[in-house]
């Protein structure tokens, strides 16, 4: 069976990172719309061009988003790891974008490292929970699904 094989992907996905992804694709959707919406009304401010060069990027980002995850969604079969990853990396660089221009706007540097670190070491702890079943990381012995060291990290009890 699959499960007696020393490598084991189960891909999941890294829960902490798809979430960050998530938070910041509906945040750059709802940024560009604003500020379309800013525009049209004419409201100006001294932010302006701070703003018109995140949503610049941001707007890229999504595009280069959209132009690699759906072509693979709307085909009729089993997507793969290497079908969705060029999607990852590009909504992965979208939410540093917005973490950065956030992180930035909190007015002190050191505040900025504070956030920025906490960011970095959730990132580090959630892949210390999941790389055995996330990225692949060889573990010792046999695994049974319904008996496992890896079940407490189930999202859901039916999976």
């Amino acid at each position: 069976p699959w499960y007696d094989i020393q490598f084991r992907v189960v891909l999941l996905g890294n829960p902490l990172v798809l979430a960050l992804n998530l938070v910041a694709l509906v945040a750059a959707v709802v940024l560009i719309s604003w500020k379309a919406f800013r525009d049209q009304r004419g409201n100006g401010s001294e932010q302006q061009h701070d703003l018109s060069e995140l949503t610049y990027w941001c707007r890229w980002l999504l595009i280069a988003y959209l132009f690699h995850y759906l072509p693979f969604y709307t085909m009729n079969r089993v997507l793969y790891y290497h079908h969705y990853f060029p999607a990852l990396q590009f909504s992965s660089l979208l939410t540093a974008v917005l973490l950065g221009h956030w992180f930035s706007r909190l007015g002190s540097p050191v505040l900025t490292t504070i956030c920025t670190g906490i960011v970095i070491m959730a990132l580090m702890y959630s892949f210390y929970l999941y790389c055995y079943v996330v990225y692949g990381t060889e573990t010792v012995g046999s695994f049974n699904p319904d008996n496992s060291t890896f079940r407490h990290l189930r999202l859901f009890d039916h999976w």
